[in-house]
């Protein structure tokens, strides 16, 4: 139980956990995270929303994976967020069964 809080309290302290970034969040505010961010992706499915999340922002438009430091947080969050989403994967099957994927528009 300890190991449980332990790694939620890590994820709270990333700033950049997909799992927090996406679950319970509105479309929209995904989407305008994810545009602002530049990420580059078309739709992120919302199982596993939080490491889709992640590997959308580590594809910065027009370019492949970005080698920039800051970004270098969103590749150490996806384990973190993979086992987050495997915990959330009743709420978010449901969410994606009832809503789909989240699209994103690319301003490509």
């Amino acid at each position: 139980m300890r190991n449980l809080i332990a790694l939620i309290a890590t994820c709270f302290i990333v700033n950049a956990c997909g799992s927090i970034n996406t679950i319970g969040r509105s479309d929209k505010a995904i989407i305008t995270s994810i545009e602002k961010k530049q990420g580059n992706c078309k739709s992120i499915p919302r199982i596993y929303s939080g490491v889709n999340y992640n590997l959308c922002l580590l594809k910065k438009k027009g370019t492949g994976i970005s080698a920039e430091p800051v970004l270098g947080l969103y590749f150490m969050d996806i384990a973190p967020s993979a086992l987050a989403d495997t915990l959330a994967i009743p709420y978010t099957a449901y969410d994606q069964y009832k809503n789909g994927s989240i699209p994103i528009k690319s301003k490509r």
